[in-house]
């Protein structure tokens, strides 16, 4: 399974957005704007329903995100030589980290949501797991879940289980 038409139409859709950003900073709009502009009509098309795509991307697909998010960049802080430099001043995160997090809330929401498709009450087939050392359920309840996020979570609840990472 691949997502290469899927990037290159989220692309084709930021670009929309690339090109009034260009057009905002050439209007002379302050950066504090460009980057409300930049998180608010860019990040969110490249970051639409992530936990869906984002996991299952190939690494040249990855590349493409990040050359996009470095050339919306360096347009609207040109006087700032590095990535890294105008990630900071921007507060925020690469797009990897940024997509990761999304996916985690999105996981993290699974095991509270009864209704949820991939919830352990609507799983058929489940594989207990023993586990060692530090990462042992009390009660010997957690299941695998193949997930692109996470390979497991704690179906027991119990507060104390060294599995639960949320």
């Amino acid at each position: 399974m691949t997502f290469t038409k899927h990037v290159d139409a989220i692309l084709s859709k930021a670009k929309s957005g690339f090109h009034a950003l260009v057009q905002l900073k050439r209007a002379g709009v302050n950066t504090p704007s460009l980057i409300l502009f930049y998180k608010s009509r860019i990040i969110s098309v490249l970051s639409y329903a992530a936990p869906v795509w984002y996991p299952y991307l190939s690494k040249q697909n990855k590349e493409l995100l990040e050359k996009y998010e470095r050339l919306c960049l360096k347009n609207m802080l040109p006087h700032i030589d590095h990535y890294a430099e105008r990630l900071h001043f921007c507060w925020l995160s690469d797009i990897f980290m940024y997509l990761d997090i999304l996916c985690l809330k999105y996981v993290s929401k699974v095991p509270s949501d009864t209704a949820h498709p991939h919830h352990s009450d609507n799983i058929i087939a489940q594989d207990p797991v023993s586990h060692s050392g530090a990462e042992s359920c009390p009660r010997n309840q957690c299941v695998v879940q193949h997930c692109a996020v996470r390979d497991f979570f704690c179906k027991c609840n119990y507060k104390n289980c060294k599995l639960q990472i949320f």
